[in-house]
């Protein structure tokens, strides 16, 4: 005597579970070879390890400040928040990276095949050039700085802007007894003329 078969449902299922299961591998290989960083959509998610502590258990921060100065010579901070106005606040930091932030000069290297170019041109412009201005650096672009003298003539109407410092620190946070300290080092500076 035989047993039945078992019903497609259950089929179906047993295919999905050998699918998933091939193309499991195949997602952690993009991921680690590939520069875009993880596949979307991607069948499981990449890990979020939480709070990031340096091996003395201190915990690192990248920390930006803005200071105006204005054709009279005041001088005057500006948050970043209010400066990326309605902006989210989770992508201030990063709209700051890569408009604000220098960055070392970007390594001569072979110019890509023509797949990859065509690839880079039509397929992800946006990402290739985000993906560029967070790790080279040729200035500040001129529209930036057309957007930021802009923004600042809003934030500060009836005064104009002479220059816009933008001071980047590198924060270390420790436990010393019952409170947080900070250590504060600067990394970089990048003065905007306006």
């Amino acid at each position: 005597m035989t047993s039945p078969a078992p019903p497609r449902s259950e089929r179906w299922i047993v295919r999905l579970f050998v699918v998933v299961a091939v193309l499991l591998p195949v997602q952690y290989w993009i991921a680690r070879t590939s520069v875009l960083g993880e596949p979307y959509p991607a069948l499981i998610m990449p890990a979020f390890d939480g709070l990031v502590t340096n091996p003395d258990g201190a915990i690192p921060m990248e920390s930006v400040a803005v200071v105006v100065t204005f054709a009279d010579g005041a001088v005057e901070p500006v948050p970043l928040r209010t400066l990326f106005g309605g902006a989210p606040s989770s992508h201030v930091i990063s709209m700051a990276q890569i408009a604000l932030k220098p960055k070392p000069p970007r390594p001569d290297r072979p110019p890509d095949p023509w797949w990859r170019a065509v690839i880079k041109q039509y397929v992800v412009p946006g990402l290739v050039l985000s993906a560029a201005r967070k790790q080279y650096w040729s200035g500040p672009d001129p529209r930036t700085v057309v957007w930021l003298r802009a923004r600042l003539q809003e934030v500060f109407p009836g005064r104009r802007a002479a220059a816009a410092t933008v001071e980047w620190y590198a924060d270390i946070y420790e436990w010393r007894g019952d409170r947080w300290q900070r250590h504060r080092s600067r990394t970089t500076s990048l003065t905007v003329p306006l």
